[in-house]
């Protein structure tokens, strides 16, 4: 959801830059949607860093670390950090001697896509 909030941004006329740790932005995204994505960014004025981490927040400025050498990114006045997902789940747990079934789907069952919860939710509606 990084890249997306990306051309958000972009569009309320932020100026946007992209820190991003793997060697290419969205490969977590399915093949065409990425395509569209990665084009739609290329014809904006995002700012992409890949192979990078941030090292330190600081009020008006970003520490990035990339390949060993250390950058500074100032200028924003908004930061998001999309770092990925992890499963939550403590609510299964609590009700489960309160009812005679609990079926765990999506992200509480293991982070992914919508469309994986919506196909578990699915089969799950099938069975009961």
């Amino acid at each position: 959801m990084g890249c997306e909030t990306a051309l958000f941004l972009d569009e309320l006329g932020k100026n946007v830059t992209i820190v991003e740790q793997l060697g290419e932005l969205a490969s977590d995204q399915i093949m065409v949607p990425r395509e569209t994505l990665l084009r739609k960014l290329s014809e904006t004025d995002v700012s992409v860093v890949t192979s990078a981490r941030i090292v330190e927040i600081i009020t008006d400025r970003v520490i990035i670390e990339q390949r060993g050498n250390r950058e500074t990114i100032s200028g924003m006045d908004t930061i998001v950090i999309a770092l990925g997902v992890e499963s939550v789940n403590e609510l299964a747990a609590s009700i489960k001697n309160l009812v005679s079934e609990v079926y765990v789907i999506g992200d509480a069952e293991k982070p992914g896509k919508a469309l994986d919860a919506i196909v578990s939710g699915a089969r799950i509606g099938r069975q009961i």
